[in-house]
C-alpha cells in the first residue's frame, strides 16, 4: 500500500482510544478512514444484544470502504476503535479520484479487499462448523495467518491483543464455552495465552483441522 500511504499522509491524524467508537450504525460518516496505526473492528449486535465481530482492521486498512465507493449511503455496523488507534481523515471525492486517477494505486486497493475477501470466506468456514471445538480451532488457525508473523513460525504470536470474549465475538460460541475449549488446547499444547497475548503452535494446530 505503497502508493495509497503516501497519498493519505496529507491528511489530519485522529486519534481513539479503546473502545471508543468511530462510526455509529446507520451513521453516514463525514470522511473514511485510513489506518495509522493500532487495530479498528467493525460489529453487529444481535437479537440477544451479543458483539458479532465482523472484521478487524490494521495499519494500512481503509475503512468503510463500501461506504467510500457510494455503494450505501450509510455504514450498516458498528466501528470501534478495537486498541488505542491512529487514523488519516480522508476526504471520500479526493480518494476517489485519486483511485480513479492512479492505477498503481486502485491496484494495491484491489489487492487489499481481495484479501479481505479472503479473510471473510475464512470466518465464513468457521462459523459454519457444528461443534464448537471447530469453531476455536479454525479461528485461532484466521487469527494466527491475518495477524500472526509468517517469520515466527512454527510458532506464532498473534499480534492483536485478544480476549476470550473476543474470540466468543468472532465464532458465534458463548464465551464460557470457547474459555473451556481454549483450555483444552492450552493443556494439549497446541497453544499459550495469559490475558491478552494469544501463541500459537501453528503446525500442531494445522494437523488437527
Amino acid at each position: 500500500m505503497q502508493i495509497l500511504s503516501e497519498f493519505v499522509r496529507q491528511y489530519p491524524v485522529q486519534s481513539f482510544r479503546k473502545n471508543e467508537t468511530i462510526i455509529f450504525q446507520d451513521d453516514q460518516p463525514a470522511t473514511l478512514f485510513y489506518i495509522r496505526s493500532g487495530f479498528i473492528k467493525g460489529y453487529d449486535i444481535d437479537s440477544q444484544g451479543d458483539e458479532q465481530l465482523l472484521w478487524i482492521g490494521s495499519p494500512g486498512d481503509i475503512f468503510p470502504i463500501v461506504w467510500a465507493f457510494n455503494i450505501t449511503p450509510t455504514v450498516e455496523y458498528f466501528v470501534t476503535a478495537f486498541t488505542d488507534a491512529e487514523v488519516y481523515a480522508v476526504r471520500r471525492n479526493e480518494f476517489n479520484e485519486f483511485i480513479s486517477n492512479n492505477p498503481v494505486a486502485l491496484r494495491e486497493l484491489t489487492q487489499q479487499m481481495a484479501t479481505h475477501l479472503n479473510h471473510t470466506y475464512s470466518q465464513m468456514t468457521f462459523r459454519e462448523k457444528s461443534r464448537a471445538e471447530e469453531k476455536v480451532i479454525h479461528s485461532l488457525n484466521y487469527l494466527s495467518q491475518r495477524f500472526g508473523g509468517i517469520q515466527q513460525r512454527p510458532v506464532r504470536e498473534i499480534a492483536l491483543p485478544i480476549t476470550h470474549q473476543d474470540v466468543a465475538s468472532l465464532t458465534g460460541v458463548s464465551r464460557e464455552t470457547v474459555t473451556s475449549e481454549l483450555k483444552k488446547l492450552k493443556d494439549q499444547g497446541f497453544i499459550y495465552y495469559d490475558k491478552y497475548q494469544f501463541i500459537v503452535h501453528q503446525k500442531r494446530l494445522e494437523a488437527i483441522l
